[in-house]
């Protein structure tokens, strides 16, 4: 098995993983507060990008779809870079209401 091959399992793994943990905080019995969804989604959409590019690589497709491929990349990253920045604001303000309650 090669480098990249293993590659396209460890982003699929994480994938997967992270869809179950975001799937069980929004619809299990303990909720998560709507940071930990925000992050959960950015990092999801992240890995997607990862997936599909580490995909076109392996099946080894034509450079003029690799670039559509790098280009959605960097459109999912910026997409789960601002989900990441969501959360952290969201976080922030559950925190700074939460000690006014106190």
């Amino acid at each position: 098995m090669s480098w990249d091959a293993g590659a396209l399992i460890a982003l699929c793994a994480c994938w997967l993983s992270s869809a179950l943990s975001l799937s069980l905080a929004l619809f299990g019995r303990k909720r998560r507060d709507m940071s930990y969804r925000w992050l959960g989604a950015g990092v999801l959409v992240m890995l997607t990008g990862g997936v599909f590019g580490q995909f076109a690589r392996i099946r080894r497709w034509p450079a003029s779809q690799l670039l559509i491929i790098d280009d959605l990349n960097m459109v999912l990253v910026l997409a789960g870079a601002a989900c990441v920045v969501v959360s952290a604001v969201a976080w922030m303000r559950s925190r700074r209401t939460g000690a006014s309650r106190l």
